[in-house]
C-alpha cells in the first residue's frame, strides 16, 4: 500500500531493532526482528539456527533484568503458515515448539513471580479434525506415527521434486511414505510449487487418516492459556474483544 510502517513506528517513539544486541535499555518501546523474514519451520530449521523457544527464553530473560515493568508480545506465526499449508507435520512440530516455548516463558516468570503470561490466537486455520471419511466409510481412528517419520516442510518437498527429484523419492526419503502409481500421476502432472505443495499435504493427511476443511481461517474458537498473577480473570469462554480490557485490569491501567 506503499506505507512503511517502521518508519512510521519510528516517529512514533519506537526503536526497530535487529536482533537483540541492541537491547539494553528500561523503558521505552521496541521491535524487535530476528531476520528479514520468517523464521524457519522448525522441521525444516538448518544446523546452527536459533529455535523460536531459544529466542523466546533469550528475550524473557533481557526483559526481566531490566526489572521495569513490561508488556511483551512475542508471536509464533509459523503454525497459521503451516495450517494455510494443510502441512500437518510441519503445523505439528510449530505446535510442539509453541509449547515449548511457553513452557519456559512460564518457568521462568514463576520465579520472577510478578508477570502474567498469556498464550492465545487470533484465529484457527485449516479445520484441521482427526479422522476422515475413506472410501465413503468412516474411519474410527487416526495414524499419528505417520506424521512423526516426516522430516521436512511439503514446501521443501516440491522444492525437491521442482528441483529434479522424483515425486516417488522425495516422500520415500522425506516422509517415509510409498506413493501408488496414481499418486504419482498426480504428482507429476502438478507443474507449479505452491499446488504441488498442497497436494503432498492432502497424500499425507489421507495417510495419516485426518481431515483439513479448508486452507483458510476458521471460526472455531482458539485455546487461551494463563499463567501467574491475574490468571483467574481469564478462565471461561471469551469473545477475543474482552482480552483488552482484562489486560489492562492486570496492569492497573
Amino acid at each position: 500500500d506503499g506505507k512503511d510502517v517502521l518508519a512510521e513506528a519510528r516517529q512514533n517513539g519506537w526503536r526497530v531493532l535487529s536482533g537483540l544486541q541492541d537491547f539494553a535499555r528500561p523503558g521505552g518501546k521496541d521491535l524487535i526482528f530476528l531476520g528479514d523474514d520468517h523464521l524457519s519451520y522448525a522441521i525444516d530449521r538448518p544446523v546452527g539456527e536459533i529455535s523460536y523457544a531459544d529466542w523466546t527464553e533469550q528475550i524473557i530473560k533481557k526483559v526481566l533484568e531490566l526489572n521495569k515493568p513490561f508488556f511483551l508480545l512475542i508471536e509464533a506465526g509459523r503454525i497459521d503458515h503451516a495450517a494455510h499449508r494443510n502441512d500437518a507435520a510441519a503445523m505439528a512440530k510449530e505446535v510442539l515448539e509453541f509449547d515449548e516455548a511457553f513452557s519456559r516463558a512460564v518457568a521462568l516468570t514463576r520465579l520472577e513471580g510478578q508477570t502474567l503470561v498469556l498464550a492465545t490466537a487470533d484465529h484457527e486455520t485449516g479445520g484441521l479434525s482427526l479422522g476422515r471419511m475413506k472410501d465413503g466409510l468412516a474411519v474410527y481412528g487416526y495414524s499419528p506415527e505417520v506424521l512423526r517419520r516426516i522430516r521436512s516442510s511439503t514446501r521443501v518437498m516440491a522444492e525437491t521434486i521442482h528441483g529434479g527429484s522424483s515425486c516417488a523419492l522425495t516422500m520415500r526419503e522425506a516422509a517415509g511414505i510409498q506413493l501408488g502409481l496414481s499418486e504419482i500421476q498426480r504428482c507429476a502432472q502438478e507443474k507449479h510449487q505452491e499446488p504441488l505443495a498442497l497436494l503432498l499435504a492432502a497424500i499425507i493427511s489421507e495417510k495419516a487418516g485426518i481431515a483439513w476443511s479448508t486452507t483458510g481461517h476458521t471460526g472455531v474458537d482458539v485455546g487461551l492459556f494463563a499463567a501467574g498473577p491475574g490468571r483467574q480473570i481469564f478462565q471461561g469462554t471469551l469473545d477475543n474483544r474482552e482480552l483488552r480490557g482484562r489486560i489492562l485490569e492486570v496492569l492497573g491501567l
